[in-house]
């Protein structure tokens, strides 16, 4: 759910809480709500589905702040894999280490070019054009020579490395299916409604009272909700987005610490096509 969604939905929701707690009071509990003691319970209503409904998005957002650190961490471990596999093949011949590094630098800027959007929408197979160069990557550590025994020893750090660059790239795609389900969407909703139908019941006949009370509530909820549905879509959220920004800037570090390789424009290798 998109935070603009979440919003707009919760502003619904205290919208019909405040009609439905001045139609109570207007034309049912009104007289009985005015009264001395007319509000005796609705205090220890209001204070437990206050009570409730904090808790509940206290834990959600420790829940989505948790998702969302999870998916930057492991973009963060795709960009060291790739550097610690772009130093791996240094001991292997010249030709197989130019090899495997041209793929690897095709494969970084791939992921941040293609990869992110196809996370954004929500498509686990990422993009094609990736996979592709992930492909000759392996294809290429597969093939590589191992007459010395540099490169026997160093042979099991590079494959470790390369199956450690594909674990993370499907991690980090898996990452961006937002973890709240439509069910819990609908109790804050509900709870929503809930507060504010009974905080307009509570306050009464007490116009500026109520109103600054349910503006403020209304405020609070909504920048809780939308934070929260920013956090649940870590790639595509519009106040908290995870970027490619560690791929380019290990992009940016390896072509100042070898500037003799290839880094010329990359060919696209396969269409990437997003499955929404």
């Amino acid at each position: 759910m998109t935070p603009y969604v979440a919003a707009a939905l919760v502003l619904v929701s205290i919208a019909l809480g405040w009609a439905v707690g001045l139609a109570l009071h207007r034309w049912f509990l009104g007289p009985r709500m005015d009264s001395e003691d007319g509000d005796v319970g609705f205090t220890d209503a209001v204070a437990f589905v206050g009570g409730a409904f904090g808790i509940i998005l206290g834990l959600l957002l420790v829940f989505a702040v948790q998702h969302f650190a999870d998916t930057r961490e492991v973009a963060r471990q795709e960009a060291a894999s790739s550097v610690a596999l772009f130093n791996a093949v240094s001991p292997f011949p010249e030709t197989e280490r130019n090899d495997i590094r041209r793929s690897l630098i095709c494969y970084m800027r791939a992921v941040t070019v293609d990869d992110w959007p196809a996370a954004r929408a929500l498509d686990l197979t990422g993009s094609e054009n990736v996979a592709t160069w992930s492909a000759r990557i392996q294809r290429g550590v597969d093939d590589v020579t191992m007459d010395t025994e540099i490169q026997k020893s160093t042979h099991y750090f590079l494959v470790d490395h390369s199956l450690q660059l594909d674990a993370d790239r499907t991690l980090r795609l898996q990452l961006a299916l937002p973890e709240i389900p439509l069910a819990i969407w609908f109790v804050i909703f509900v709870c929503a409604f809930s507060f504010i139908a009974l905080m307009t019941l509570h306050v009464g006949s007490r116009r500026r009272l109520r109103l600054v009370t349910n503006l403020v509530s209304t405020g609070v909820l909504v920048a809780i909700v939308a934070s929260l549905a920013s956090l649940d879509e870590p790639y595509s959220g519009a106040t908290a987005t995870v970027t490619p920004v560690a791929l380019e800037s290990a992009l940016l570090a390896l072509q100042d610490s070898f500037p003799h390789e290839d880094w010329s424009p990359c060919p696209v290798l396969a269409p990437t096509v997003i499955d929404s």
